[in-house]
């Protein structure tokens, strides 16, 4: 236990020197997966993300994708996601009234050992805001650790997603698109404990502590979240 809480706290440091600000926010994530057959799997998701000390819901995103099971832990998926912004003027975040359609590409690796299940995801997305021609495409790499207490429903995990803009944008002003630079654009740490529920364990509710740093064009973001992520498998 004191290595995962070690690992949190160094997952989290995130601290670059650059003009911030912070933000207490509060994501909930809706996860569904269907299997189609032996090698095929259907998934879909739900996101809203509620900013400015939760007080609003600033960004939903909808996301939906279909995999095959290659062999040896590893899965590849093709998928797409849409995302909004709410406008609201009178906080810290600018109004945006702004739509993102991401299409990706995704490999999944996933590795049990005992109580022990490591996941390794690297997604490769292109993120093109509407009203604008500009895209910008993104590789985002997470490794996740879960250890599940014996005779137990209980676990525990910790995961830490890295991003990286391949390419700079600069969309024009008219379409509130955001300015986008090459290089490291954000990172997420978590940590927090889950609980398998169903006939065969096979749903689960995760909920606990992340950070998001991200690294903008002009100032920095460091946001303390509250994730709640909920997946059925069907």
């Amino acid at each position: 236990m004191k290595k995962f809480i070690a690992l949190a706290f160094l997952l989290s440091s995130a601290c670059v020197l650059a003009e911030t600000y912070t933000d207490e926010e509060t994501w909930i994530n809706a996860n569904a997966f269907f299997k189609l057959n032996e090698n095929w799997t259907a998934y879909a998701e739900y996101q809203p993300r509620f900013f400015d000390y939760s007080k609003y819901n600033g960004v939903t995103l909808h996301r939906g994708a279909i995999g095959r099971t290659i062999g040896h832990g590893f899965s590849a998926w093709a998928g797409y996601g849409f995302m909004t912004w709410n406008d609201r003027k009178d906080t810290k975040f600018p109004a945006k009234n702004q739509h993102e359609d991401r299409p990706f590409l995704q490999l999944l690796h996933t590795h049990e050992a005992g109580n022990w299940r490591w996941t390794n995801r690297t997604r490769l997305e292109q993120r093109m805001f509407r009203y604008d021609g500009e895209a910008s495409t993104r590789v985002r790499h997470q490794f996740r650790m879960q250890y599940k207490f014996n005779d137990s429903p209980l676990a525990i995990a910790v995961w830490d997603e890295y991003f990286y803009n391949t390419n700079s944008i600069r969309p024009s002003r008219e379409s509130h698109a955001p300015v986008l630079k090459a290089g490291f654009d954000q990172n997420r740490a978590f940590i927090g404990p889950a609980f398998f529920f169903g006939n065969k364990a096979q749903h689960m509710v995760e909920s606990g502590y992340m950070n998001n740093y991200v690294h903008g064009a002009t100032r920095d973001r460091n946001a303390h979240v509250w994730m709640t992520t909920v997946t059925l498998r069907f």
